[in-house]
């Protein structure tokens, strides 16, 4: 059988990256099932430039929230239910992706018995750590960024697990997100491989390095 990716992109105002973004999924080397997007009731021509890419593409699918959420925690969690893979990656509309990145990730997951596999950003400034995480190095620093990862969407589901949305996880909720899939026992991997670049504009989250030793 052979195996679906699905691929959940949030957006809000993103219409300056969008397309970076969605070309870079859309040009992987191993072809998603379906790209997912969610966005945040974008005011500017975010949804316009979806649409677009809508009428080309047939596995792209869009969901607008009612209102906005001020986040993307809600977007990612619709992302999940709405997500008819067994596998699952997430992207920030604002970072863009290497095109092997897919196929060198679901490589790791089918051979080697991983739950979740990372990979190196190509940014200097973020902190890396190569070969297997664990809940300790977790704690020490979050190891791995969620433009990054790539997740076995059946163990996700199987743990009913999900983005904490509430606003006291804002800008933290990847980091508690991976720490709960670590105290579930899914081995985590990150491959020492550049595929991913993290925008690190004023708006943008995903550059946040979170170090418990320094909060």
């Amino acid at each position: 059988m052979k195996e679906k990716v699905s691929v959940v992109i949030t957006s809000y105002n993103s219409d300056k990256f969008i397309e970076r973004s969605l070309n870079s999924v859309l040009n992987q080397t191993f072809k998603c099932y379906e790209l997912i997007i969610v966005d945040d009731c974008s005011i500017d021509s975010t949804v316009l430039i979806i649409k677009k890419y809508q009428k080309k593409y047939s596995n792209i699918r869009l969901f607008i929230n009612k209102v906005n959420k001020g986040g993307p925690a809600h977007g990612r969690n619709v992302g999940i239910k709405k997500s008819a893979g067994n596998y699952i990656a997430f992207l920030d509309a604002d970072d863009f992706w290497y095109p092997k990145k897919i196929e060198k990730q679901i490589l790791i997951l089918k051979n080697k018995n991983y739950s979740i596999c990372g990979c190196r950003p190509i940014n200097k400034n973020l902190k890396f750590k190569k070969g297997t995480i664990t809940l300790n190095n977790l704690i020490i620093r979050n190891r791995l960024y969620l433009s990054s990862t790539f997740y076995d969407l059946d163990e996700i589901k199987k743990n009913k697990l999900t983005f904490n949305e509430s606003n006291s996880y804002h800008g933290v909720e990847d980091y508690d997100f991976i720490i709960r899939c670590s105290l579930l026992d899914m081995k985590i991997y990150n491959l020492d491989d550049k595929l991913i670049s993290y925008s690190e504009n004023e708006y943008s989250l995903s550059h946040i390095d979170y170090n418990l030793n320094e909060r």
